[in-house]
């Protein structure tokens, strides 16, 4: 590191552990000025001193600090490393700090908030859902699928996404908390909606156990109708509702005459080929 940027480090670090609000601002406005940029760390070397000033901005009281507190995790995530899981112990340190953050009034730290635990969910799912459960925020988290914003919605279900697809533990945990109650009025919004919402869904039931619960969460006509001939609905959104269809086809034979009730084998066949 050299002379000039251990000036600005040490300043961040200082201004970081005053406990004046005014410091404060001023040692974001240095890490935005020399350490971050274009959602990138280019400083990486100073990551491990000013970690503790960016925990004093997720921990402010003023939103636009909380912000670009959860800017600046995010920012460490996508910083390109020669060492696998380098930053880990940093970004999934924050989580808990970024968690409290989803409680706020204000949109876009919830907007970012989320957004950050998303980005640390997809390469760290175990160690996300282990504070998300210890801190009692799998509720919370679920009530902002249905969010008016659009990238709440979506960044809410790529954590899930990123949590169900790791073990069937964490995806029955998600079940438990009623998330499939949800499913229907998501696959009512934007194509983007629908599609994580179905890629959720496919997660859980490439699970045997959990696909009896897909079923009885009355959500099934829903995906189904998107085999249909003549519904405008995007490709990747069939291809989704053809592997869950596959899903339960395989895992639950029972269900097949149900299925072939409602014509659903021979759309399936017709749909195969998207797949």
């Amino acid at each position: 590191m050299h002379k000039k940027l251990k000036q600005i480090v040490e300043s961040i670090v200082k201004l970081g552990e005053s406990a004046v609000p005014e410091n404060l601002w001023t040692a974001h406005e240095l890490l935005c000025d020399n350490i971050f940029s274009k959602n990138i760390c280019l400083k990486p070397a100073a990551i491990p001193l000013i970690m503790p000033t960016i925990m004093a901005l997720l921990q402010s009281e003023n939103t636009q600090l909380q912000a670009d507190g959860c800017f600046f995790i995010t920012a460490i995530t996508n910083t390109p490393s020669t060492k696998e899981k380098e930053y880990s112990q940093y970004t999934v340190a924050a989580i808990p700090k970024i968690l409290a953050l989803i409680y706020s009034s204000t949109i876009v730290v919830v907007d970012l908030a989320i957004g950050c635990i998303q980005n640390v969910a997809y390469d760290y799912p175990k160690e996300v859902f282990e504070i998300i459960k210890n801190k009692n925020g799998m509720d919370v988290l679920i009530s902002h699928l249905e969010s008016t914003s659009r990238n709440v919605s979506e960044a809410t279900l790529k954590i899930f996404i990123s949590l169900a697809a790791e073990n069937s533990e964490i995806s029955q945990f998600i079940l438990n908390h009623e998330v499939l109650a949800h499913v229907n009025n998501l696959l009512n919004r934007v194509p983007s909606i629908k599609l994580y919402t179905t890629e959720l869904i496919t997660k859980v039931t490439k699970y045997p156990e959990q696909i009896d619960s897909v079923i009885t969460a009355d959500i099934l006509s829903s995906i189904l109708k998107f085999l249909n001939e003549g519904i405008e609905i995007t490709q990747e959104i069939k291809i989704q509702s053809v592997k869950i269809v596959t899903n339960i086809v395989k895992f639950q034979p029972d269900y097949i005459p149900n299925l072939m009730e409602q014509n659903i084998i021979s759309k399936l066949a017709d749909n195969l080929g998207c797949k």
